[in-house]
């Protein structure tokens, strides 16, 4: 099944789609949104916790959540 992406994001690995987490950002080709990352960093886990506990995700996945993160701040 071919994956569409309604929202182009200059983040390679972060999609959005309204039809998949209710339209939130996540990592692109998982159900993990960028929220759900960042509120695991917020708790405390590393990116190594993360990766052991979440194989779906690579470091660049995390580092992506954190600068789109970082980028709706502004």
């Amino acid at each position: 099944m071919v994956e569409a992406e309604y929202e182009e994001t200059p983040f390679e690995r972060i999609a959005i789609d309204p039809e998949i987490c209710l339209g939130k950002p996540r990592v692109r080709g998982t159900r993990m949104t960028v929220e759900f990352v960042l509120k695991l960093m917020r708790s405390g886990c590393s990116v190594d916790d993360m990766i052991r506990d979440y194989p779906e995700l690579i470091v660049d996945d995390i580092r992506q959540c954190v600068a789109y993160g970082a980028d709706r701040i502004d």
